[in-house]
């Protein structure tokens, strides 16, 4: 990343990975078709770059079936304050696209943030996550839930997730989304597939007759 900012290719930076991300996904459907969300960190230079606005509406378009996360930090969300709101809205407009903050409760001003700019969901942090046992930290998140439900505009995703403890916590508090190395570390699609290849798992089209697949 810092050598990207150096040479003023953040925003392609952004782009290779949504092309990536959306071919890996391609290949992750092929097992698990219900799988639909890219999400994406923003880094904040693409916010305003004419080429990332277009990439995305066209994979809109391609790719229907996809939702598209972008995902904002401190810094995306202080180029936003600075000169991009506009161009946020017209993101948000898109088709499949939706914005939201991560690492919220840590280095800025989420309330601003909700305020001003069309959020659609907030990712906690996941050191709030991992204190999930200690009273205030319970205390926080559960009002975090609240405000959601209250307001209504947007959810809330717990990031961080890796037992068991955690899940039964957040479900308690009445959370749904969670993200995190519960169920297994993350993966290239290249990396899953061959895994599956090597335990003698065949993709479900690889299973039909010939004159059925055509």
């Amino acid at each position: 990343m810092a050598e990207a900012y150096r040479l003023g290719m953040s925003a392609q930076l952004t782009l290779d990975v949504l092309d990536t991300c959306v071919k890996d996904m391609t290949d992750f459907r092929k097992v698990a078709p219900e799988l639909d969300i890219v999400g994406i960190y923003m880094n904040g230079s693409e916010l305003t770059n004419s080429r990332f606005h277009e990439r995305l509406e066209q994979l809109t378009h391609e790719q229907p079936h996809l939702r598209f996360g972008l995902q904002m930090g401190s810094h995306a969300i202080h180029v936003l304050h600075d000169e991009a709101d506009d161009e946020v809205t017209d993101l948000a407009a898109l088709p499949n696209v939706k914005l939201g903050l991560i690492h919220a409760g840590t280095t800025y001003s989420e309330i601003a943030a909700f305020a001003r700019l069309p959020l659609d969901f907030a990712q906690f942090d996941e050191t709030m996550v991992r204190e999930f046992r200690v009273p205030r930290a319970m205390q926080i998140m559960q009002h975090a839930l609240n405000i959601s439900r209250d307001n209504g505009a947007y959810q809330v995703v717990f990031n961080g997730v890796e037992t068991p403890e955690q899940v039964d916590f957040i479900r308690s508090i009445g959370g749904s989304l969670v993200e995190g190395t519960l169920l297994c570390n993350a993966m290239s699609a290249n990396e899953f597939l061959m895994r599956l290849e090597t335990m003698g798992t065949v993709l479900p089209d690889a299973a039909l007759p010939q004159a059925e697949q055509a």
